[in-house]
């Protein structure tokens, strides 16, 4: 069963781990690389996920999936939303 919940602080090293497959795996669908986010601190991730709506998808313990929301900032688009860094571990 998948369980999917907003991610906090506490997950930060399992998104981070997440994060960097994804860019191992499909580099071309991201804006950023593998080098890059592999040299950030865990701190960096921790800050990401308390500033930032990131879902995880979690089957029992392991998080095998990421999407984050941006909520647009105008008046007239504040009920819009976009989705983007979308990634699902391979089985």
């Amino acid at each position: 069963m998948v369980e999917v919940r907003r991610l906090g602080r506490a997950d930060a090293e399992a998104y981070r781990g997440v994060r960097l497959a994804a860019l191992v795996d499909a580099p071309r669908a991201f804006g950023a690389t593998y080098e890059a986010e592999a040299a950030l601190g865990l701190s960096v991730f921790e800050e990401r996920l308390e500033r930032s709506v990131v879902l995880g998808a979690w089957v029992g313990t392991a998080l095998v999936g990421t999407v984050f929301l941006t909520r647009k900032e105008r008046r007239k688009e504040a009920h819009k939303a976009i989705l983007g860094g979308v990634y699902v571990a391979p089985s």
